[in-house]
């Protein structure tokens, strides 16, 4: 291992002379007095090594010490994130840090368009060290793609795979405040189907909430069952998810950058929301439509701001068997669905419809708009403004945020199943877990403003995500994703977490406004690896996973390739 100096030489060097050469001179003197053969007096001897500094004592000659030895320099054992220090294709590990300690994660990055073959010299012998690789195939994948009519760009559904959009159908305009029945037109092979108006609630900065239900058997013949739980889910979102996500990150509905265009949808302002629970195709937990907030010569949708969700989510029977029929925690599910179907209008909005070009089809507007990018961000808000409601912690069991549960999107989002999940194959397999984990893992690193700022950005995809944390203070979005890779390969483990790595605390303060009375401040309280369980990364290469696994290296396999615009991370794995 290379260190910053010879430790051999500042142990016995003197004026840059090896003060080994006058020890041998001094015992060859020794013994030539001894046999007679020359008479040197010990003084001429001692002084000899005086010009050395032998002995110490400020010079004094004491012939039966040797030199001073210096100590070695100090490695440090507190786990961290090491940048491998490189010249061309020969890498040296760094000076000072100790290569054994589980949790030093050493990293190197590809900056070319090429591959990179690189030499990792200083490896100590016997060791081994697992090892990722992070690459970004979304960069390129669809961006200039035309997305197809049926795509997640005009239906966005959490949970297995998305909703297909209906054939239009046009729906009679909703009195809300007279009607207490409704037909909506439901994605999937619901269609048509009729519900009942349950609660509704009066939303800060104006307009309702307002929560329909219906569509199963099981509703119709204990519909008094569900009241209380849709007046309480209606003040739940009036009081924490809308105010939150709106005071955080802005509108979800309003004047357009092209006043022609507005004839091609809802009035600006039009704020009622419309909670829609029925029964979904199975894998779907919610999804919002955007042909509901259209209209025109071809008419879509319901016209309404309308978030679909289970029926299952929402029922008597979705309660917590623990803690009771309608405490808080039997509302978990709800409240992460809601939150994201809600972030998918704030962004539909803000990122696709706002700047609608007037006259301008859908599919045209959609197909800039990549699947992950839009949700990523809804997994990202969601457990954003869930944080607020659940607080507790993950040993309490009680409060806890429904992301956090063992066995729950983030942990699973860790396994190396599903941290592998390529984004620009998000229509071939859902990746909401990896969505869920890398988005948790952003806002504690860069906090709520780099959501506001990816709204902001007039860029999209991964182009928005680096200028999004860029104008938080981080580097860009591959960054991020590596520090999502070295999650997953510390996950489980009982470390102290390199602050690169880590759900760090961070502080969240929706400022006071029209949708916000006063100043509310709460946390994202710091999340401990331990508390998830330990991710085994196999040795086999997943070359198909954008966070490959690619085995171990060693002081005797050293050698590796990285390709183009990838950064490579390892850690030292005392078992295999």
């Amino acid at each position: 291992m290379m260190i910053k100096a010879d430790a051999n030489n500042q142990k016995y060097s003197c004026h840059g002379v090896n003060a080994l050469q006058f020890r041998a001179l001094y015992i060859l003197l020794r013994l030539l007095i001894f046999m007679k053969l020359i008479r040197f007096s010990r003084l001429a001897v001692a002084l000899t090594l005086v010009g050395c500094g032998g002995g110490g004592g400020g010079g004094a000659a004491d012939v039966g010490q040797p030199a001073p030895l210096l100590q070695p320099q100090a490695v440090d054992v507190t786990p961290q994130a090491v940048e491998l220090q490189c010249d061309g294709v020969r890498c040296q590990m760094p000076a000072g840090v100790s290569q054994k300690t589980v949790g030093t994660v050493f990293r190197f990055r590809n900056k070319t368009d090429r591959d990179q073959v690189i030499r990792i010299e200083g490896l100590e012998a016997g060791p081994v060290w697992q090892m990722v690789q992070t690459s970004m195939p979304e960069a390129t994948a669809l961006n200039n793609a035309i997305m197809p009519e049926l795509s997640i760009g005009a239906v966005s559904s959490r949970g297995g795979r998305s909703a297909p959009v209906g054939a239009p159908l046009t729906i009679e305009s909703l009195d809300a405040d007279k009607d207490i029945a409704k037909a909506w037109h439901v994605s999937g092979s619901m269609g048509r189907t009729t519900t009942f108006k349950m609660a509704s609630h009066p939303l800060p900065g104006g307009g309702k909430v307002y929560v329909w239900a219906g569509g199963d058997k099981k509703f119709e013949s204990n519909y008094q069952a569900y009241f209380k739980r849709a007046q309480t889910l209606a003040e739940i979102f009036a009081d924490s998810i809308y105010p939150l996500e709106v005071g955080l990150l802005g509108e979800h509905w309003g004047a357009l950058d092209h006043p022609e265009a507005e004839a091609e949808f809802l009035p600006s302002a039009h704020r009622d929301v419309h909670i829609v629970a029925v029964p979904l195709e199975k894998g779907t937990a919610g999804y919002v439509n955007i042909y509901d907030r259209r209209h025109g010569d071809t008419v879509g949708g319901n016209l309404a701001h309308a978030l679909f969700m289970q029926l299952d989510f929402f029922a008597p029977g979705a309660a917590d068997h623990r803690a009771g029929e309608d405490t808080l925690d039997s509302y978990q599910s709800a409240v992460a669905v809601l939150a994201h179907e809600f972030s998918h209008l704030i962004f539909q909005y803000q990122k696709i419809i706002k700047p609608w070009q007037p006259g301008e089809a859908v599919r045209n507007n959609v197909r800039k708009r990549e699947v992950w990018e839009s949700e990523m961000f809804a997994e990202a808000a969601s457990y954003l403004v869930s944080s607020e409601l659940f607080s507790g912690s993950i040993a309490s069991g009680q409060r806890v945020n429904p992301y956090l549960l063992a066995d729950g999107e983030i942990e699973n989002g860790l396994d190396y199943r599903d941290s592998g999940c390529r984004f620009d194959q998000w229509r071939e397999r859902s990746c909401y877990n990896k969505a869920s984990a890398l988005g948790a893992l952003m806002v504690h690193q860069y906090g709520a403003g780099v959501l506001k700022s990816w709204l902001d950005s007039k860029l999209f995809g991964e182009k928005a995500l680096t200028d999004a944390i860029g104008r938080q203070g981080g580097d860009d979005y591959l960054d991020l994703k590596e520090q999502f890779a070295g999650l997953a390969l510390l996950a489980g483990k009982k470390i102290q977490t390199p602050e690169r790595y880590a759900f760090r605390q961070r502080e969240i303060l929706v400022p006071a406004g029209v949708y916000v009375g006063a100043e509310r401040r709460y946390a994202l309280p710091k999340i401990e690896l331990a508390n998830f369980k330990n991710m085994l990364i196999p040795l086999a290469d997943h070359r198909e996973q954008d966070i490959a696994t690619k085995g171990f290296i060693g002081s005797a396999s050293n050698v590796v390739t990285v390709p183009p615009y990838t950064m490579l991370s390892f850690t030292y794995s005392p078992a295999r």
